[in-house]
This record gives C-alpha cells, sequence and structure tokens, in this order.
C-alpha cells in the first residue's frame, strides 16, 4: 500500500490544501485545523452552517496564514502571540489565541455572520481522551485516514458524482480492498506510527462541494444504504456506541507520531496490527 494523496486544512472548515509531504507535530500535521471561526455565543464554526467556507482558500504563510476568496482581498493574518480566549471544540473547551479585527472584518463581511478567527498559539493544550497524543482543532482525532477502494466503491454506486476531498480527510492510501481499513489499527509509514481508533462518523459535511460550496444530495445517500451503523457487538465500547451507531462511517480517526517525522506522497504504508471490524 501507498499513500497517494495529502491534505491539510489550514482552517477548519475551509478549503483543502493538497501537499507533497506534510510534518508530523504533536497535534497532527503541521498546518492542518490550526485556525477555526468561532460565533458570537463561543461556539466553533464550520460548512455545518456556513457552507461558503469551502470557498475560503486559506495559504500557509510563515508566521500565520493568508486568506482568499472570490471577490475579497487577500489578507495575512499573523498567528496570535498567545492563547487569550476560550472557544469550543467537539471534546470541551481550548484556549486559543485571537487573530484580531481585519481577521474577524474579513470573514464577517464573507459568511454575513459575526465571526472571529482564532488559532493556535502558546498556551494552547488540547487531549481529547480518546489517543496518546494531543490534537488539534478537528472535530476529535488529530487525522484522518482513508482508503482510495472504499471511496470509489462509494462513488461507483453514487446517483451524482463526487470528489475524495469530500471526505476532507488527511491520507489517502491505494492499494487495499475496500473497507479493510475498518480493521486497521496500527499502521507504519516508515518510522512513523499511525493509531487508528474507530471508523468515522460523517455529518452533513460531505454533501458540501468544496468548490462553489454547494449542498448536494451525495454521498449521504449512497453512504447511507452501504455505510449506515445500526449496531454494535456487546462489547463495544461506550466511545464506539457514542461514535458509530445510527451514523453512516468512511475512514478511521487516529493519531500520528512521533513529531518532527514528515510523510509524503507515494510513502508505502504496512499495516502493523489489525482488530474486528464494527461495522
Amino acid at each position: 500500500m501507498r499513500i497517494t494523496a495529502l491534505h491539510v486544512h489550514p482552517i477548519k472548515g475551509c478549503h483543502r490544501i493538497e501537499v507533497p509531504s506534510a510534518v508530523v507535530t504533536p497535534y497532527g500535521f503541521a498546518g492542518d485545523r490550526e485556525w477555526q471561526l468561532v460565533a458570537a455565543d463561543g461556539t466553533f464554526v464550520t460548512q455545518r452552517t456556513q457552507p461558503r467556507l469551502a470557498t475560503v482558500h486559506p495559504a500557509l504563510a510563515e508566521g500565520g496564514v493568508l486568506l482568499q476568496a472570490e471577490g475579497m482581498p487577500e489578507l495575512f493574518v499573523e498567528r496570535p502571540a498567545r492563547a487569550d480566549r476560550s472557544t469550543t471544540t467537539y471534546s470541551g473547551p481550548v484556549q486559543v489565541g485571537d487573530a484580531g479585527d481585519a481577521a474577524a472584518a474579513w470573514f464577517t463581511r464573507l459568511l454575513g455572520e459575526e465571526v472571529r478567527l482564532v488559532g493556535l498559539a502558546p498556551g494552547y493544550v488540547r487531549a481529547t481522551g480518546m489517543f496518546a497524543t494531543e490534537s488539534n482543532l478537528g472535530d476529535v482525532a488529530p487525522i484522518l485516514v482513508a482508503n482510495d477502494a472504499s471511496h470509489e466503491f462509494l462513488a461507483e454506486r453514487a446517483a451524482e458524482p463526487f470528489g475524495i476531498d469530500r471526505w476532507r480527510a488527511n491520507v489517502w492510501i491505494s492499494g487495499a480492498e475496500p473497507w479493510v481499513e475498518d480493521t486497521w489499527r496500527r499502521l507504519a509509514i516508515g518510522d512513523v506510527t499511525v493509531t487508528l481508533v474507530v471508523p468515522w462518523p460523517r455529518c452533513a459535511v460531505p454533501q458540501v462541494d468544496q468548490d462553489d460550496g454547494s449542498r448536494r444530495r451525495e454521498p449521504a445517500v449512497v453512504l447511507k444504504a452501504h455505510r449506515w451503523c445500526s449496531s454494535l457487538p456487546d462489547d463495544a465500547s461506550p466511545v464506539e456506541k457514542m461514535m458509530m451507531l445510527n451514523q453512516s462511517l468512511f475512514g478511521m480517526g487516529g493519531a500520528i507520531e512521533p513529531a518532527g517525522a514528515v510523510v509524503s506522497v507515494g510513502d508505502e504504508v504496512a499495516v502493523v496490527e489489525t482488530g474486528p471490524a464494527l461495522l
């Protein structure tokens, strides 16, 4: 098996960046989900409620992030110097740094909703309780791994076309049978270890076209037909039940280490440990 694509999403909910290589940090890949938008009430904002975020093309930049979207001026946003406010995540509140009034005004104008941009800054700590490492601002896991063949299985049966970008995964792997990733527990990519914990529940975000922000029917329909979890083994853990029951599943959430390592497109992937498929 080999890595066929690597994606990072600098701002949670915004457009992806395809990269040839990615550096491992204590929170996942460098540049991945290190920023997010916060509503006036302090809750995080994603494509679930603001699909237009898909049209924002952030660029990685030294010392911060560059905001780009059609009809909007480019804006460089410097990384905050310290964590000075709280925001929500799926695993509870975390301390982040506010990115300033210019970034807030930029996104508020684009979305028509009062929001602020926040990011990882000194003082940020987030341990989800599911992994041995900490996590970025992703939903729960620091990294999401997907199987090319499983995407192709669904795409061939769907009522309308959709690309792999809809899944917003970090690592795409080829050379495996469809759905065998359900059994993967530990992968080796050279000296890098990927620990996979749970098949990933899918919300409405994969229905958002990642180029124009419009909502589509697929892959929700084909997912429900082929990847709906209506029951689990009696010995399934409370976390597995919470994340999987009555959900459509695609991809595997996990953690990656050690910090400082580099993975690249074309790297060989070996399955080191497997377990029973829960779905």
